[in-house]
C-alpha cells in the first residue's frame, strides 16, 4: 500500500492529501484510489471518513490521522492493513 502526497499543489492523481481543520490541525487523508476503484474502497472501509473541499469541489476522503496525534505511526498501520484486506476482499470477490 503507497500513500503518495504531491510535491506542491493539487493533485488528485495521488492518493495522499494534507487537510487542516478548524483548529489548525494538519491531518492525513486518502482519497480512496486503490485497484479496484474508489467506490470499492468507501464500500469496505471501515475508518473514519470526512468530507472536504478538494480544490473548490467537495469530496470524501479516509480520514488516517493528525500528524501530530502520538499514535500516529499505530493508525497509519491500521490504515495499511484495512487497505491490503480491501485487496484481498476485491481479488476474493473477482475469482
Amino acid at each position: 500500500a503507497e500513500i503518495n502526497f504531491p510535491a506542491e499543489g493539487l493533485n488528485r492523481a495521488l492518493s495522499g492529501v494534507f487537510a487542516r481543520d478548524e483548529n489548525g490541525r494538519v491531518f492525513v487523508l486518502h482519497r480512496g484510489k486503490i485497484r479496484g476503484g474508489k467506490a470499492l474502497f468507501f464500500r469496505h472501509y471501515h475508518g473514519e471518513t470526512v468530507s472536504a473541499d478538494d480544490g473548490g469541489k467537495p469530496d470524501d476522503f479516509a480520514r488516517i490521522a493528525a500528524l501530530d496525534d502520538a499514535a500516529f505511526a499505530g493508525k497509519l498501520a491500521d490504515f495499511v492493513r484495512q487497505i491490503l484486506a480491501i485487496k484481498a476482499a476485491a481479488k476474493k470477490d473477482s475469482a
